[in-house]
């Protein structure tokens, strides 16, 4: 018996050779996440549960590496030069760069002792699997053109800035605190007037508070050289004006650190140290796992010359304008670690401001012990509850007195907006019941197509309700997507959102459906009934578990469950959303701004000045 396991799209060819395979005996065939079968193909779906088993085992194994001992010292501690922890940088691109391989060895282990034969498509055949395996892997596969247009634009906005920080002195000399602001801008309400702005979602509140003591650094994420990833000037080229005196552009800062010898020079010297380091470890008894991680520090090493080059830019900065505190969201991603890493070697406290759901199945909050004992993580973390203190104490190692709650900043306008629901209905021109579909980027294409199939087959029964479609931000060139599936469904009383503020569209809606988005956190936070679509009963939020959602495997049981809520015979549990306000939010008070603020200087006081 053979099994087929695919992991890349097949062409029309492909498809139909795997079907006279199946005609000619006992075949299988099974689909990894994102794979589309041809109609009425008879396929599996690769194991949810196996998949998820591969992701931890990974990062079990990746985190294992770091602290393996070579000679005396960890792999971690060898691949850091002071407080530059490369390490740390590229164990982040490693995990995800290894996950799709890391998934095909893994189930190539678990389909091989069940099948007499095993075929793997694939996009390049992976090391350290056995020879009887049969690679099908991708034809031809040239390489993607240059991401130009994008790089053009970027061009345009890098010398944007520089001419900008020609005309505005910030007065860093002046500044006892840094916030780090790396965020394309959305539409979002300020948390006093409410007046609509284009701005960072997550820290707008804490930037349009923070005194003439602190420095906000600005920046942009460089686009991809040959990804197809755009770069959407206005949402980084227009920020609120009142905030440009205290805002200095971290690429005038990176511009002057390339300017320098001392810092090319310094970079060549971690070069040859990263390289020698790299031999000695290839030289140890590496297992499998440990043999794809070096094979993968190996292919991301040019990513270190822009590491070592900011951080290094980044250290020249705070060494002439020191701060006591700098802080940031996202603050473990290697972009954004190495400006509070630079601070950090200048006497600066690092601060990191929760701004998403903190799991175990991610590398970013996760660290060892030896992690813990070396400082690699910030020195202080804010985050929105005291669940997500706990998982960082107990599952991601942080020290407690780490840990502060602070809440969850974009709540500061929940309040306001509260008392203004019909003034935004009439903005809106509502006139019945509101359902409110937060779509989202599901991998797996199909399942992506039947949530919205679903949702759209369920609403267009409903005669006095109207559907809003808040489109994911990944999703902005895909209203024409939806527009297709609404159609085929047909459905023809909905409105789609593409950049539309989210807390508007919550605050008029009267049920809120999602699959596993973050927006049914926010929906309990505006005390809306929340729906999650979820035909495999997985509940990967914990929102069915933790009561405050109603759960529906499909159309027919999402329309039974919206006409309840709508009839008033489903009401909301109230003391289960207490509860889950308070575990995961702390309080919806209007003033975590304030608490966060607060923390800043608690935390800036702790250093001698």
């Amino acid at each position: 018996m053979e099994a087929v396991l695919i992991f890349r799209q097949p062409d029309a060819e492909e498809w139909k050779a795997i079907a006279e395979s199946t005609r000619k005996g006992e075949v299988d065939v099974v689909l990894a996440p994102g794979i589309v079968a041809p109609d009425d193909f008879r396929t599996t779906p690769l194991s949810a549960e196996l998949i998820s088993r591969a992701s931890s085992q990974l990062l079990k194994e990746l985190l294992r590496f770091g602290d393996r001992n070579i000679e005396g010292r960890a792999v971690s501690e060898r691949l850091s030069f002071g407080k530059l922890r490369l390490w740390h940088y590229q164990r982040f691109r490693i995990f995800f760069s290894l996950k799709t391989e890391y998934l095909i060895y893994t189930a190539a282990e678990h389909y091989q002792g069940k099948y007499d034969r095993i075929t793997l498509f694939v996009n390049k055949q992976p090391t350290n699997l056995p020879e009887s395996i049969n690679y099908i892997t991708k034809k031809g596969g040239s390489r993607d053109p240059l991401n130009l247009f994008a790089w053009i634009k970027y061009m345009f906005y890098f010398g944007i800035k520089l001419l900008e920080s020609g005309l505005i002195n910030p007065r860093p000399e002046k500044k006892k605190h840094a916030i780090v602001d790396r965020s394309l801008k959305q539409w979002c309400r300020h948390a006093e007037t409410l007046q609509l702005k284009r701005d960072n979602y997550t820290l707008g509140n804490l930037l349009d508070q923070a005194g003439d003591d602190f420095l906000i650094i600005s920046e942009a994420e460089q686009p991809k050289f040959r990804e197809k990833t755009d770069f959407p000037l206005p949402g980084r080229l227009f920020g609120p004006a009142q905030r440009r005196k205290q805002t200095i552009n971290g690429e005038c800062i990176l511009l002057k650190g390339w300017l320098s010898p001392k810092v090319r020079t310094q970079i060549k010297v971690w070069k040859n140290q990263w390289t020698n380091e790299l031999k000695l470890i290839e030289n140890e008894q590496l297992s499998p796992v440990e043999n794809m991680f070096l094979g993968a520090l190996k292919a991301l090493s040019p990513g270190n010359n822009f590491f070592m080059l900011k951080y290094l830019s980044f250290q020249r900065f705070f060494n002439k304008y020191p701060m006591l505190t700098v802080s940031a969201i996202d603050e473990n991603s290697p972009a954004t670690r190495c400006i509070l890493d630079a601070a950090a070697a200048e006497g600066s406290k690092r601060i990191g401001i929760q701004h998403g759901n903190i799991g175990n199945a991610q590398p970013a909050y996760l660290y060892t012990p030896l992690d813990r004992e070396a400082g690699v993580m910030a020195d202080h973390t804010l985050v929105w509850g005291p669940y997500w203190r706990n998982f960082l104490i107990e599952t991601g190692n942080f020290l407690p007195e780490g840990i502060r709650i602070t809440g969850q900043l974009r709540t500061d306008v929940i309040p306001a907006m509260l008392s203004q629901v019909e003034s935004l209905k009439r903005h809106y021109a509502i006139s019945g019941k509101v359902a409110l579909f937060a779509s989202q980027p599901i991998p797996d294409p199909a399942q992506r197509r039947q949530a919205a199939l679903d949702v759209f087959t369920a609403f267009k029964q409903f005669e006095r309700v109207e559907l809003f479609v808040k489109l994911h931000p990944a999703e902005h060139n895909d209203v024409n997507y939806y527009r297709a599936l609404a159609e085929k469904a047909g459905l023809t009383k909905f409105r789609l959102f593409s950049g539309d503020d989210l807390y508007s569209l919550l605050c008029v809606s009267d049920l809120v459906i999602t699959c596993y988005s973050t927006v049914g956190t926010e929906a309990i936070y505006f005390n809306k009934p929340l729906i999650i679509l979820d035909p495999q009963r997985e509940d990967l939020l914990g929102y069915h578990k933790a009561g405050v959602a109603g759960q529906a495997v499909n159309a027919a049981m999402l329309k039974e469950l919206s006409s309840q809520v709508f009839s008033g015979k489903l009401k909301i549990d109230e003391e289960a959303y207490r509860r889950f306000i308070e575990n995961y939010a702390y309080r919806i008070d209007g003033q975590a701004t304030e608490r966060t603020l607060q923390s800043i200087y608690a935390a800036g006081n702790d250093i001698p000045h």
